[in-house]
């Protein structure tokens, strides 16, 4: 049905139900905002434990070294070893 065939209450309800639906997705874009944050401090705070633990610590994927923390570097004997972005 086409607007202009519509009863004012009709196009009111509608419009009532898109500021709602409009409503709903700023509260869910809100959470998301919320959980992002959430989680960032999450992955410094483990980011920040692994890599001060007295314990060598290694993450592989594949084979391949993905990350690795400064207790495994000084166990291994490795100066420095190339450090990757956990995906």
């Amino acid at each position: 049905m086409q607007d202009h065939q519509k009863t004012k209450d009709q196009l009111i309800e509608e419009l009532n139900e898109m500021r709602r639906r409009v409503a709903e997705f700023q509260a869910a874009e809100a959470r998301l905002v919320g959980t992002e944050k959430a989680l960032g401090e999450s992955e410094q705070k483990l980011n920040r434990i692994l890599s001060t633990s007295q314990v060598g610590i290694l993450h592989t994927r594949d084979r391949r070294i993905i990350w690795v923390n400064r207790s495994w570097e000084k166990m291994f004997g490795f100066d420095k070893v190339k450090r990757f972005i956990i995906s």
